[in-house]
């Protein structure tokens, strides 16, 4: 399968549409969770109603978005958007709570403005549980897309690994199973040298 380039015409579907996916959920998941932090009156009225939706299996509500989105790479998605989107906004509001309440009031009392409070106190001591939350996101996404392309798709390493299995081709499947784990394991790892680097007074 390495000779014959199949596996990764799989491996590339796969890290499109979790890329693709990753970035659509991650970057409101963050705004919105520095927004959540910082705002208790915003927390009230749409903490609740996060609350509610977060538990719902992402996998449970894919075939409401094939009907929306087709069966293209556009519902692959938004499902994995939906999944990272709750993983980041919980982590990064998380992280927006903890910081030490003396820091706010030195800014507040230095004259800081909104959105300087915003980039140079929220978002620094939000950055550990913000990368905390990329993680996990990271590997919940190869976890939802492998479901995805079992469901509907005719390429991607989850696809790859169903229609093993559906020809009893045992061997291939187990290849597929390795092959995404790998690929969660690097980029998990590649998430932690980033890490390391932008943050480097989070404790690693």
């Amino acid at each position: 399968m390495i000779a014959s380039f199949e596996i990764f015409d799989h491996v590339g579907a796969t890290l499109r549409r979790v890329s693709v996916g990753y970035v659509m959920g991650a970057i409101p998941g963050i705004l919105l969770g520095l927004f959540l932090g910082l705002s208790q009156p915003a927390r009230r009225v749409l903490g609740p109603i996060f609350a509610a939706l977060y538990p719902v299996p992402k996998i449970a509500i894919l075939p409401l978005i094939l009907l929306i989105f087709g069966v293209g790479d556009a519902s692959k998605f938004v499902v994995i958007a939906i999944g990272v989107f709750f993983l980041l906004l919980y982590n990064t509001m998380g992280g927006v709570m903890q910081t030490p309440q003396i820091y706010l009031d030195v800014a507040k009392n230095a004259g800081a403005t909104r959105l300087q409070t915003f980039f140079r106190i929220a978002l620094p001591s939000a950055l550990p549980n913000i990368f905390t939350g990329l993680r996990l996101a990271a590997g919940s996404s190869y976890i939802i897309i492998a479901a995805a392309e079992f469901l509907g798709a005719r390429s991607g390493v989850g696809f790859f690994i169903w229609a093993s299995w559906q020809t009893f081709a045992v061997s291939r499947m187990f290849v597929g199973i390795v092959v995404i784990s790998a690929l969660g394991y690097f980029t998990i790892l590649a998430l932690e040298l980033i890490e390391r680097k932008l943050v480097p007074w989070a404790k690693h």
